[in-house]
């Protein structure tokens, strides 16, 4: 059995106490297990919602994005079919409220996907991501 990580524990613990759910968007065994590993610790993980391409209240929000501008209804629903654009408008939906992703997708599509569908708030100055490596000893 692994040892584990006293900071680790500390985010898992908070993550169990705040009641919040999580997103996974990709497939990949690493996710799958962890998935399975944070639900078993308490963790709510909700899986991505595949409808979300046929969504009319989704299509209406991608479409009214800068980004999405003269994109037929094609190219919108192509655009929700990735589970990393989903897992995005799963949060602006509040379906989940957080979304972890970037072991299969670069950091640039991960947050690409946040900036444009989930956004910042006004008064952010920075954005920035992380990650965290825990050797199989715990440290």
């Amino acid at each position: 059995m692994p040892a584990t990580n006293s900071y680790l524990e500390r985010i898992l613990d908070r993550a169990r106490s705040s009641r919040k759910s999580l997103v996974l968007p990709e497939a990949d065994p690493r996710m799958t297990e962890a998935a399975a590993k944070l639900r078993q610790s308490g963790i709510t993980v909700v899986d991505v919602n595949p409808q979300l391409a046929q969504c009319p209240e989704c299509q209406e929000r991608v479409a009214a994005k800068k980004f999405a501008k003269d994109w037929t209804t094609a190219q919108v629903e192509e655009f929700l079919k990735v589970p990393l654009h989903a897992a995005a408008m799963m949060v602006v939906l509040g379906e989940a409220d957080c979304m972890v992703a970037g072991a299969v997708n670069t950091t640039g599509d991960v947050i690409r996907a946040a900036l444009q569908l989930v956004g910042v708030k006004p008064e952010a100055k920075a954005l920035s991501s992380s990650f965290l490596m825990v050797a199989p000893d715990g440290s």
